[in-house]
């Protein structure tokens, strides 16, 4: 009967076993010819190298091959399928839900998926006006390639962001599959929105999943209300949320909802960006609610006024936690 035996108790297959791995692990990450390997380590409690072998090809055919590879070390060979990338908010996503990485590259702008909407007999998705920019714009999850078309939709309406509006919000009618009133949690989980939470009070936490990194959920609560911003652009927001998360660059446009337990949500809003305190009014109070990164609010557009600006409907009821 075969026996394995420890590699810490003898040095010599110790020292084989460390060959053979190194060997394996070339093999794998070399240019040159490869075997359908998956996965190589030092088993040390049974003094072999395990090598894990593609599923879909034969243990058999290619135990010669790695027998040659790993000299005098015992091999143990198993099936393995190939490992998996864990998607995250920046990679691609389908079907498509909130809180996703989007680009637009004819008009050089990235934001984040809101979520999924209708407009009359159209089904698409929100995200801000200004990455949208224009009627006719192709919008991509995450990116336009030369390999994959990842075309997600194409922008058929805008608020009046860039003049005086009280949302910075487009509508895109998608190309591709999109989970209704879902936003991304987890690689395999998500949010579901139960309800709309159209006037949090001062003082009610908030989340907002933006894809300005790669899984982060910003937090924070709802610092002013009803407040007018003037942006650089010379565009005017009235009646916009002010919250003291962290808003990034790639935000724009990301889901901003109340938590109601598990995995249960309140739509609140589209996050837009970022104003210091003094471009807002009513200013918020920096004294009972200071900004997160010790500067800028975020602003957000309350969802029903993203849902008039745009004619969408979603279908959800009024709640109030």
């Amino acid at each position: 009967m075969y026996r394995t035996v420890a590699a810490t108790n003898y040095p010599a297959l110790s020292a084989a076993l460390q060959r053979a791995h190194e060997r394996i692990s070339d093999m794998m990450t070399g240019t040159g010819t490869r075997l359908p390997v998956t996965l190589c380590h030092i088993d040390a409690g049974r003094g072999q190298v395990a090598v894990g072998i593609d599923t879909a090809a034969s243990i058999p055919h290619v135990r010669r091959h790695l027998e040659a590879l790993a000299g005098d070390a015992p091999l143990r060979l198993f099936p393995c399928a190939p490992a998996v990338r864990h998607a995250n908010k920046r990679d691609y996503n389908r079907p498509l839900l909130g809180g996703l990485y989007l680009s637009c590259p004819d008009v050089q702008s990235e934001g984040t998926l809101c979520l999924a909407a209708t407009r009359g007999d159209q089904t698409g998705f929100v995200t801000c006006g200004h990455v949208a920019v224009q009627d006719g714009v192709n919008v991509y999850q995450p990116r336009r390639s030369t390999v994959n078309d990842w075309l997600a939709g194409n922008v058929v309406a805008l608020s009046n962001y860039l003049d005086s509006a009280s949302s910075d919000s487009a509508f895109v009618s998608c190309v591709t599959d999109i989970r209704q009133r879902a936003i991304w949690k987890s690689n395999g989980t998500e949010y579901t929105v139960d309800g709309i939470y159209d006037a949090p009070a001062l003082g009610v936490a908030v989340a907002m999943q933006g894809a300005s990194n790669q899984t982060v959920l910003r937090e924070g609560v709802i610092c002013a209300k009803n407040v007018t911003v003037r942006f650089d652009d010379d565009g005017t927001l009235t009646d916009q949320l002010l919250a003291n998360y962290v808003s990034s660059g790639g935000d724009s446009g990301a889901p901003v909802f109340y938590r109601a337990g598990g995995a249960s949500v309140y739509m609140v809003g589209l996050n837009v960006g970022a104003t210091l305190a003094d471009n807002a009014t009513p200013p918020p109070d920096q004294g009972t609610w200071p900004p997160a990164d010790g500067d800028t609010y975020a602003v957000i557009s309350p969802w029903m006024s993203v849902e008039r600006d745009l004619g969408l409907t979603l279908g959800l009821a009024l709640v109030a936690p």
